[in-house]
């Protein structure tokens, strides 16, 4: 029966430094591996961290182990399970919870109850069932002075293979007679050997996971998973011994070519899709100057869904004022959550580069060149301004010297019509004290005067219908 989506497994090894940097960068998806990998970014790690919650994987180890005891001469520092769940669990933000949550408990279970201190399960990779756990069990070693704590790697999982198989008589292969001996002691009885290698821990590690996923996480579909056959190779005949490794060996470096070849294709394809996306933004870039748009600057409210991202975008903009220039380039180069450069091969990097130093260069020369023509511009509607200003003064005083000539003029005609009123009331007088023949006498010669007088309004008009002195 095919235990497919039925069943679970715990793979545990032990880690020294260099591979414990190695699990970290991994865990920040800095390798290559893990940007491979991390198919939905936006859907970030659950975390169990008990020391802190911004705490690395070794700074956890470095507070869980402070003030116990461990064998200096040992190189491994601390173990790595990686504890599978039956992949027909439906995968929602309850079950992930739940996941995470027993898996720490599982491994605290069968290695004495202090030695979790860092789990992660992985959201934004296709397989979404397994937990990582980091682990280095911490147990109390008592003596007739004291009680210390310690650091064992290995002394939970030796206690369970021990307890729950027991021992059995030890065999060696005898390469004369080709045959598998049972060892027995000098006094004849048989020498036991008790079953705690590594891979009686490991098989024993799967029956309690089973158990644990039926009794304590209530899936009573669960399977057992299939047990490995052949455990090791001294249960077989020499001749299939090497015959086992030579194909083992085949089937490890087909693996291995396989591996390669995958791994290079999905760099070429990271590769391809890196520079067309360059190759978008530096179009995005030439449109951003020919709009005029490529200086326009950014603010956390024109990325309102991307707020880390801005961030990084700041920092690395100059003078930390990124624009909209800016970040076609930068998004063109490099990864856009801050994790570093693109992987795009050296040459194709400067070429892109080159391409975008171009682009900020023609941005700057149109730069200056609008400036200029604005500043011309400015120029040109101070002078018009200033004409008009100029006009508009001329123009007021031309008005004001009209008014005064009008007035000037009024004033003439004033003095004109009372000069006329004057003469009209000297002529009633003359005409009352006199008689007509004096009158007419005296009034023949003023006639003459008056016709000729440039204070009569008729005397350029002498045809008028003005009446005439004496009239």
């Amino acid at each position: 029966m095919s235990t497919k989506g039925l069943a679970g497994s715990v793979r545990v090894n032990s880690l020294d430094q260099e591979s414990t940097s190695a699990m970290e960068s991994h865990e920040l998806r800095l390798d290559y591996s893990g940007q491979l990998r991390s198919i939905e970014p936006q859907n970030e790690a659950l975390f169990y961290r008990p020391y802190g919650n911004d705490l690395s994987i070794s700074e956890s180890y470095k507070k869980h182990v402070e003030g116990a005891r461990r064998n200096t001469s040992a190189s491994k520092l601390l173990r790595h399970a990686f504890v599978q769940f039956p992949t027909s669990i439906e995968i929602t933000p309850q079950t992930q919870e739940m996941m995470l949550r027993e898996a720490v408990a599982f491994i605290n279970k069968t290695h004495g109850g202090r030695a979790v201190f860092h789990a992660r399960i992985d959201r934004d990779e296709r397989g979404k069932h397994g937990v990582d756990v980091f682990f280095a069990p911490r147990y109390e070693k008592r003596t007739a002075k004291d009680v210390t704590d310690w650091i064992s790697l290995t002394k939970f999982g030796k206690e369970g293979a021990r307890e729950r198989l027991g021992q059995k008589q030890e065999e060696k292969y005898n390469k004369k007679t080709k045959e598998w001996e049972p060892q027995f002691k000098t006094d004849g009885s048989p020498k036991m050997v008790w079953q705690d290698s590594a891979h009686f821990q490991g098989q024993v590690l799967q029956d309690e996971w089973f158990e644990h996923l039926r009794d304590v996480v209530g899936l009573d579909w669960v399977l057992r998973g299939e047990k490995k056959v052949g455990r090791d190779p001294d249960r077989l005949e020499p001749e299939e011994y090497k015959l086992k490794q030579e194909r083992e060996k085949l089937a490890q470096d087909k693996l291995r070519f396989e591996a390669e070849k995958a791994e290079e294709a999905a760099r070429l394809s990271e590769t391809v899709e890196w520079v067309e996306r360059s190759v978008k933004n530096l179009s995005a870039s030439i449109d951003r100057v020919q709009d005029g748009t490529y200086d326009t600057a950014l603010s956390p409210a024109d990325m309102p869904d991307q707020p880390k991202r801005f961030e990084v975008l700041k920092e690395a903009a100059p003078d930390k004022r990124p624009t909209l220039g800016f970040r076609a380039r930068f998004w063109g180069l490099n990864f856009a959550d801050g994790r570093g450069p693109a992987p795009l091969p050296a040459k194709i990097r400067a070429a892109l580069t080159k391409a975008f130093d171009r682009v900020a260069s023609w941005a700057s020369e149109l730069r200056e060149a609008r400036q200029e023509a604005e500043r011309a511009s400015r120029a040109a509607t101070e002078a018009a301004t200033a004409f008009l200003e100029a006009t508009e003064e001329e123009a007021a005083q031309i008005l004001t010297d009209a008014h005064e000539e009008g007035d000037r003029l009024a004033s003439v005609d004033v003095r004109l019509q009372t000069y006329a009123t004057r003469h009209e009331v000297l002529l009633d007088a003359m005409k009352s004290n006199l008689n007509p023949d004096d009158f007419e006498r005296a009034m023949t010669s003023a006639r003459k005067n008056w016709a000729a007088d440039p204070r009569n309004p008729d005397a350029e008009k002498p045809t008028s219908n003005s009446p005439a002195l004496g009239s």
